[in-house]
């Protein structure tokens, strides 16, 4: 066994030296021997918006202002070197004015050596003043290596708040003179 700690901070400012954005994490873990992970994050959050912000799908819209939340975090991943490993993740943070629940799992299935597939899903409950709706995405990775240089890999990606429907496929050659 392994036992792990971190930090980061993220700090980004405007062109003039006010801050926009900024990102504090605390986070820990341990590393089995038979290469499972679990982690635990903490983050505090600011944001900075300076132009109203809308959420697709009927959410509503976010008022210009100052927002600070903070974010707690629970990851397993099963070791990817099994034929069927993957993550499963639950976050509840701040959302803005409101809140947001997140569950993710993303099964990774390798029946070869080079063949997998990994089906992910997420679901989110966000709460705001005006009430809460809840958010889907099914996001699916097919990854196919001909031989050491030639690979592929495809995305599909669903998501219920837009139902915007997102395919994504690259050919990757690997050169060696």
């Amino acid at each position: 066994r392994k036992l792990n700690f971190n930090s980061s901070l993220d700090y980004i400012a405007d062109r003039h030296g006010v801050l926009d954005t900024r990102e504090a994490r605390l986070g820990g873990g341990f590393d089995f021997q038979d290469g499972d992970v679990l982690r635990f994050t903490y983050g505090r959050n600011f944001e900075r918006l300076q132009t109203p912000f809308r959420i697709a799908g009927g959410g509503g819209t976010v008022p210009v202002g100052d927002y600070r939340w903070n974010r707690y975090t629970t990851e397993y991943t099963v070791f990817s070197g099994k034929i069927l490993s993957g993550r499963f993740r639950f976050e509840r943070s701040g959302f803005y004015d409101g809140s947001i629940s997140t569950f993710s799992a993303t099964p990774l299935w390798r029946p070869s050596a080079n063949l997998s597939t990994a089906p992910g899903f997420a679901w989110n409950r966000i709460t705001r003043n005006n009430g809460s709706f809840d958010t889907r995405e099914l996001n699916w990775v097919l990854n196919y290596a001909f031989n050491q240089r030639w690979m592929t890999r495809s995305t599909m990606v669903l998501n219920s708040q837009d139902h915007n429907v997102l395919l994504n496929f690259r050919l990757r050659y690997l050169y060696k003179p």
